[in-house]
């Protein structure tokens, strides 16, 4: 007796027609049987196995997956065994081909064998032998169940239903997901391709801009810029953004157009920056010709909020250019209202100085108005003035000027000393440049006085702005410096051709002043304008040359030669309309440096002026800044009041400022009595209150104040008096102090200030001190 796999328990005793096998025997000849079908085959295989059975007999019992063929003498059973005919379309397994189980592939009858076998079956139905097979094919029968077997043949044709339908499900998710995985690696493809063609195109416009691209060697201070952002870690140090609020209705598509008529009249707006040789030791600039010029990116947008304006332009701050893509300049417009915009504009400070702005500003607005600019020649262009520059080099005709400055600059210059407010003892290495920003603007009649009285010096009101600050440093650092250099920034457009160009001009004019050189303040203003008037006459030399050729040392902590800065913007007002808007608001945020202090003035057509403090943040507290931009304003107004006032007679300190220094020294008087029923003691590192029958008191019975814990103390009435110092003793205990080991240190007598002792003692250590 042979049989298939089984399926279930108490299951299905026959397979129906509807259901179809799920799993993988019927493709190789066999099918599943049931509980009841080996139930029926091991009954037919005891009926057969009985010896009197003729050999012919079939019983009725035959399972209805039984396939079993005229049995031999040995009584073969096998049951679920899939037919397989010679002549059929399903292909016999591979083990139907050992001859020894050939048996097991059916011949089909042929129609003549059909008919004699029906005749034969007739025959046999009127004969006294009952026949032992219909007149017609036999269909498999079911055999009749119970309940039981009928809930748990539904049960398992519901569970291979799931079965078919999770499977079903399973290979509709999968072929979603391949269809998904698909779709997106072809919507990648596609990405990749039109980066790519992006790509392609970007670089076929850059090799046609270079084909038509002027080269010009940079200029000294463009040099400088250029290997100063290449070596330095934040590369957003050199950054120039301004935002301005202007208030009234503005056409935008007019902006936008005269954005690109200053971009088409001004080769620094359309100029490229890179080095040339094996080592990149050439800085170059490459212009491209108008009409064949990149426009500056201009970009317009509404907001809902001032807040997305300072967002704005704290990201134009932040960006990083990229110097060899011929993008000098970027321009954004909000508008938070129809009549409140904010225009922003960013650079790098390698194209631009304080002075090409307000060029900008004012072609802006002709060409907003509609009036055409005029067209500015070569020789009027900046990489024209960096071609002179360097040949007025190379032929020597700076050569007086490199003297001049050869005579008043030490071989070793050395750095100004900290002021006494600084939050540092020592120099720290400069590893980026930060500084605290603070400002005032001082009233037309504040201003009034300060150009009166340089009028009577026969000076200029810079010159007043110098002596004044020259004069503070001294004050402030004391006998620790003889001389100092502050460094005067000059726009450096002394050729008239140059006068509306944009470009880097600026250059630095370093001015000695020694201490003690004046006895008054007027003389001091005197000096000033000497010394200011004697820069100017040298300032074709550039800086850089400067350093390099009188071998000024370099250091990471402080910046060569002077450490402190002067803007006075000379020239330059504080504009009060653009394109015919009212100018509601200014933010200027400038390249960074590493000057200790940077002064910035500028004074406006309306009389009144602005002062701006700038303080290194590695070095200074914004605290700091706050407390010398009020010194330098308290003194130039004593100043202006009577300028042939000694120099060392002015008080820098404002009074505000000496009474909340006092005050803070003094710190507050505190007088706290201990209750005479606790006492404060240290139990398993935790600060504990508890009661006593009495205060702890000392040998000689008087009353004493406890410090148990750190950052904490308390003080008896009779200990401070109107915070006079009194002469008292000192006790430390090596242990606890309810008197456990040895008896107590003692300290000799001294005068100690609460406040001291409290500070150096008692917050550190557990300790009494005896009143």
């Amino acid at each position: 007796m042979s049989i298939s796999s089984l399926v279930g328990i108490s299951g299905q005793s026959h397979v129906d027609d509807d259901v179809e096998q799920t799993n993988g025997t019927s493709v190789h000849g066999c099918c599943d049987i049931s509980e009841s079908d080996l139930h029926a085959l091991f009954a037919e295989a005891i009926v057969r196995g009985r010896p009197r059975l003729p050999s012919s007999a079939s019983s009725s019992l035959t399972a209805t997956t039984t396939a079993v063929p005229s049995p031999p003498p040995s009584h073969e059973l096998i049951a679920g065994i899939v037919p397989i005919y010679t002549d059929g379309e399903t292909p016999a397994p591979d083990y139907l081909r050992d001859v020894r189980l050939s048996h097991f592939v059916l011949e089909r009858p042929a129609a003549d064998a059909k008919d004699s076998q029906a005749e034969e079956s007739s025959q046999q139905a009127h004969s006294s032998e009952p026949a032992r097979s219909p007149t017609t094919p036999v269909s498999p029968v079911k055999k009749p169940t119970t309940a039981e077997e009928d809930a748990a043949n539904k049960a398992a044709r519901e569970k291979m239903r799931a079965s078919k339908k999770a499977a079903e499900e399973k290979a509709r998710v999968n072929k979603a997901v391949a269809a998904a995985a698909a779709k997106a690696s072809a919507s990648a493809d596609r990405a990749a391709q039109r980066a790519a063609k992006k790509q392609d195109d970007a670089a076929k416009a850059r090799a046609a801009l270079l084909k038509t691209e002027t080269a010009e060697r940079m200029s000294f201070g463009q040099s400088r810029f250029w290997f100063l952002d290449q070596a330095i870690k934040d590369r957003t140090t050199f950054n120039i953004a301004i935002s301005v609020r202007l208030e009234g209705r503005l056409r935008v598509k007019d902006v936008e157009r005269a954005v690109q008529a200053v971009a088409l009249r001004h080769e620094a707006l359309r100029t490229r920056y890179f080095a040339r040789g094996e080592y990149g030791e050439e800085p170059m600039q490459g212009v491209v010709h108008a009409a064949h010029a990149a426009t500056v990116p201009f970009k317009w947008r509404q907001i809902r909020d001032e807040a997305e304006a300072r967002r704005e332009l704290e990201a134009l701050r932040s960006r990083v250019w990229d110097l060899g893509a011929w993008e000098g300049m970027r321009v954004t417009l909000l508008s938070l209202k129809e009549t409140v915009h904010f225009l922003l504009v960013g650079c790098h400070h390698i194209g631009m100085d304080g002075v090409s702005f307000q060029i900008f500003y004012a072609d802006l607005e002709k060409a907003y108005k509609g009036q055409t600019l005029p067209v500015l020649p070569p020789a009027s262009q900046y990489r024209t003035f960096a071609k002179l520059q360097r040949e007025a080099w190379e032929t020597g005709k700076m050569d007086d000027d490199l003297e001049y400055y050869r005579g008043i600059i030490p071989k070793d210059p050395k750095p100004l000393p900290l002021l006494p407010f600084a939050k540092v003892s020592s120099r720290v290495p400069l590893e980026k440049y930060g500084t605290h920003r603070v400002d005032v603007r001082i009233d037309a009649v504040f201003t009034g006085k300060i150009k009166a009285a340089a009028r009577r010096l026969k000076s200029t009101t810079f010159h007043f702005y110098l002596a004044a600050l020259q004069l503070l440093i001294f004050r402030l650092v004391g006998g620790d410096c003889d001389e100092v250099f502050i460094g005067v920034a000059d726009a450096n457009r002394t050729d008239a051709k140059f006068m509306g160009t944009l470009g880097f001009f600026l250059n630095l004019l370093p001015l000695r002043f020694a201490k003690g050189e004046a006895a008054t303040f007027a003389e001091a203003v005197q000096q000033a304008r000497n010394k200011a008037y004697g820069g100017l006459a040298h300032s074709k030399l550039p800086f850089d040359i400067l350093l390099e050729k009188l071998d000024i040392p370099r250091s990471s902590s402080h910046t060569p030669l002077f450490q402190v800065f002067v803007d006075y913007r000379q020239g330059v007002q504080e504009r009060q309309r653009y394109m015919g808007l009212k100018a509601a608001g200014e933010d200027w945020h400038l390249a960074k440096t590493g000057y200790d202090v940077s002064l910035d003035i500028i004074e406006n057509a309306a009389g009144d002026a602005r002062l701006e403090i700038r303080l290194q943040e590695a070095l200074y507290s914004e605290s700091s800044a706050r407390l010398l931009l009020q010194t330098y304003v308290h003194l130039i107004a004593q100043l202006a009041e009577d300028p042939e006032v000694d120099w060392t007679a002015p008080e820098i300190w404002p009074r505000g400022v000496i009474e909340r220094s006092l005050s803070e020294g003094r710190g507050k008087s505190i007088s706290t009595k201990i209750a005479q029923d606790a006492y404060f003691r240290r139990q398993n590192d935790r600060l504990q209150v508890g009661t006593h029958h009495r205060p702890p008191r000392r040998r000689d019975n008087r009353q004493a104040a406890i410090s148990t814990g750190p950052q904490r103390w308390h003080e008896s009435p009779h200990i401070r008096s109107n915070g006079r110092p009194h002469q008292r003793h000192l006790r430390i205990p090596r242990r606890r102090w309810r008197g456990q080991g040895r008896p107590h240190r003692r300290i000799p007598k001294a005068n100690y200030r609460l406040d001291l002792l409290a500070a150096r003692h008692l917050s550190r250590r557990r300790g009494v001190y005896a009143a």
